[in-house]
């Protein structure tokens, strides 16, 4: 997948670490999918460097998100993230990703209206997990570095290039989402840049009052060193996930094991809520 930056993955790597993976990896992951969205706290001041004004402030209103967490294999996701940060490992030879898919009926950015974006806005981000940066420990294993983001909102998009994030302008996705008494369905068609995938989320909604948290993500880009925090207020259950990633150009080149480029039926993380989110360079 050259335009990826990385070497194809030779078919005899993938055979040799079958047998570790088919021991580990699915043990992991069942563990990992009904246990919910983890959001990142803050970091403290000390922890790392403090970050400038806001390059980028977003208002991201009634959204809904789920967090697919697949196993991948370390040596393909390693040269997608700077040294400075440390993966999760889950098995030996695999680390831990997570595919983000969230659409919200409300988007501004830098405190105006989108004008004349007259739809809700579908974004999608691929991220590693990481445990530490410039080897300080962060305050938990979910802070999560992005090596891809794509959005069907063309403000976003054109803000967000300017500060270096990889982001991609995803046009020809789509989402739509109807309610049947207390379950909600949300059908997601991911379309664009190699980053192609299918995902319906059948989402139980949440009955619990929303809570605050704070999510944390990093990326180096040739703009700088960004920190992208999220202040969210989320109510949080579970949804039923069927996807069919395989069209991803990026996942399928370092996704653990193939059969795990497709999901029927399995439950992950779903959030109802809204946040504001924040672009930072970090000095």
């Amino acid at each position: 997948m050259g335009r990826w930056g990385i070497g194809m993955l030779r078919g005899n790597a993938r055979t040799a670490t079958a047998a570790v993976l088919a021991g580990g990896v699915f043990v992991a992951l069942h563990g990992l999918a009904a246990a919910g969205p983890t959001f990142a706290m803050t970091l403290p001041a000390d922890a790392n460097e403090v970050p400038s004004a806001a390059a980028v402030t977003t208002g991201e209103q009634d959204c809904r998100e789920t967090n697919v967490t697949r196993a991948v294999l370390t040596s393909g996701l390693d040269p997608l993230v700077p040294d400075r940060y440390r993966l999760l490992q889950i098995t030996a030879t695999a680390s831990r990703f997570i595919v983000t898919t969230v659409t919200c009926s409300q988007v501004s950015v830098d405190g105006q209206p989108v004008v004349g974006h007259d739809k809700p806005t579908t974004v999608t981000i691929g991220s590693g997990v990481v445990t530490h940066r410039d080897g300080v420990q962060l305050p938990t294993t979910q802070q999560q570095y992005i090596v891809w983001y794509g959005t069907d909102n063309p403000v976003l998009f054109a803000k967000l290039q300017q500060t270096g994030l990889p982001v991609s302008f995803l046009h020809g996705s789509s989402a739509t989402a109807s309610s049947d008494g207390g379950t909600t369905t949300v059908e997601w068609a991911i379309r664009g840049a190699g980053l192609d995938y299918v995902q319906v989320a059948v989402g139980t909604e949440p009955v619990t009052e929303p809570v605050t948290s704070t999510s944390t993500w990093w990326h180096d880009g040739p703009k700088g060193d960004l920190r992208i925090t999220y202040n969210n207020v989320l109510a949080r259950s579970t949804a039923a996930v069927t996807a069919d990633f395989t069209g991803n150009e990026l996942l399928s080149e370092i996704i653990a094991l193939p059969t795990l480029l497709k999901i029927n039926g399995v439950s992950f993380g779903y959030a109802r809520g809204s946040w504001t989110g924040e672009v930072s360079f970090v000095e």
